[in-house]
């Protein structure tokens, strides 16, 4: 099984909500918080660097 960017968002958003209904506590909403924007941006980078190689390799493709 495969996770995205979406899953984590989610992941996110409940975090987010479980803290507003006081189910955590501020400490750990924040833990929990730092530790998906984490993934999320690993995410995102790789995502990016993978699309840049494609770039990449259809410009030098062109020449």
């Amino acid at each position: 099984m495969e996770l995205n960017i979406c899953d984590f968002n989610l992941l996110l958003i409940k975090t987010y909500q479980r803290y507003k209904e006081g189910y955590i506590s501020e400490q750990t909403a924040y833990k929990e918080a730092y530790m998906l924007n984490s993934i999320i941006k690993s995410i995102e980078v790789t995502e990016l660097e993978a699309r840049l190689e494609r770039i990449e390799g259809v410009l030098q493709n062109d020449k």
